[in-house]
């Protein structure tokens, strides 16, 4: 079982299978929809198509309604059939990337992670190395 956040964003699992490309991307993920229904008795799989490649926005790493916290990798705020392709390792160490620039920065200008210039973060992740829409 897992838990998320109700982000100021919720995603859901045909804007990822579309491959959405949101203002406040961050990130890209890659997996399909592998959502493992109770008991393990049977699954649901549904592949990303051929040449889509879905963003992670910010605003699904922020908590509707509160201040100073981001979160990252099972906790962001998204359905149930999105979670399960967003679980994975290597958006785990996206968003985890994604979130601690954002705290860095955020503590860097006193201000709070929603407030943060996307434009900045954005340059910030690339310096870093990261993989950025």
């Amino acid at each position: 079982m897992t838990w998320r956040v109700k982000g100021e964003l919720v995603m859901n699992v045909d804007d990822y299978l579309a491959g959405k490309k949101w203002d406040d991307s961050v990130c890209f993920a890659c997996y399909q929809v592998d959502l493992h229904k109770p008991l393990w008795k049977d699954f649901v799989r549904r592949g990303v198509p051929n040449g889509v490649l879905p963003t992670i926005p910010l605003r699904a790493m922020i908590p509707a309604g509160v201040d100073h916290l981001t979160v990252a990798g099972r906790c962001i705020s998204a359905d149930r059939e999105t979670l399960s392709a967003v679980r994975i390792q290597a958006t785990c160490m996206a968003t985890g990337q994604a979130a601690g620039a954002v705290a860095a920065l955020a503590a860097r200008h006193g201000t709070t992670p929603r407030k943060v210039d996307l434009a900045e973060l954005k340059t910030l992740l690339k310096q870093h190395d990261a993989i950025v829409p």
